[in-house]
């Protein structure tokens, strides 16, 4: 817990860039404060909740393979991709997943392939596994609610992404790692076939990194049977579910929209799929 007399003893508001970002010794580094406030989850259209959330504070961009290093090297701490020796994997040439042996959060595509870069997000990490590394941290995986409003700024912006509404920039710059790899050849696009550095694009007015693309994020949620927005039918399985959002670097720029979610097996294990972490500020 943060204490709220550390929140009221200094709140300091800076200005860059014509972002604001609100900081302060209360706020951990690397974590953003989130205010409390009314969203409405999902698309303006559909069925989705008017809620609630109270003021949180959330990590300013993914959980980085650096950062999972730290806490499997000081725990000894087995994924369970590394448990069942191998991971799902995307396939470029046949536009399939697959699962490829020994594939895990160093190696996301496998030992014979690249190693995971220390500055991007880790992947190949199950829900179960999010929860681990939330517990040593002293963390926890945000709510799909929490996720919503602080990707609206914490103001139920209506936009489709973080941003607005546009997802180029004013110069034709990207703002997240979508799917376009088609355009990677001929130098368009992002410059990135996979995963990218959790910091190769511009931060939200919340100082929030990677709320659209790169990796879909693991929430503490569940899909409940009833649910219908969001993109999401939880009616159709019996098994638990959990809802991730944010996309990826998989996902089309419209799949990648703020109100978009998807949802998995907690035991999934994908090369798509890491996790940020939340925390509460004392009441």
């Amino acid at each position: 817990m943060v204490s709220r007399f550390a929140f009221f003893f200094l709140t300091l508001t800076a200005v860059f860039a014509g972002q604001t970002y609100i900081s302060g010794p209360f706020i951990p580094e690397g974590m953003a404060y989130i205010p409390s406030g009314i969203t409405k989850i999902g698309e303006d259209f559909d069925s989705g909740p008017r809620v609630h959330v109270r003021e949180f504070l959330l990590d300013s961009h993914p959980v980085t393979v650096g950062d999972f290093k730290k806490f499997a090297s000081a725990t000894g701490y087995a994924t369970l991709a590394e448990v069942r020796g191998g991971a799902m994997v995307y396939e470029d040439e046949t536009d399939t997943w697959k699962f490829v042996e020994n594939a895990n959060w160093l190696w996301p595509r496998g030992p014979d392939r690249e190693r995971a870069i220390s500055s991007h997000p880790v992947t190949q990490v199950s829900w179960f596994d999010a929860e681990k590394y939330a517990s040593w941290a002293g963390k926890r995986l945000p709510t799909e609610f929490e996720w919503e409003h602080a990707a609206r700024n914490g103001e139920n912006s209506r936009k489709k992404y973080s941003w607005g509404d546009n997802f180029l920039g004013y110069f034709g710059n990207y703002r997240g790692n979508t799917r376009h790899r088609k355009y990677l050849d001929s130098g368009r696009g992002d410059g990135y076939h996979y995963t990218s550095p959790v910091d190769a694009f511009t931060a939200t007015s919340r100082g929030l990194l990677d709320m659209t693309g790169n990796v879909l994020e693991w929430t503490a949620s569940n899909c409940t049977p009833g649910r219908s927005y969001g993109g999401l039918d939880c009616n159709r399985n019996s098994e638990i579910r959990k809802i991730l959002k944010g996309g990826s670097f998989l996902c089309e720029r419209e799949e990648c929209r703020i109100a978009k979610s998807h949802s998995f097996p907690p035991e999934s294990v994908y090369f798509h799929v890491g996790f940020r972490l939340a925390k509460d500020i004392d009441q």
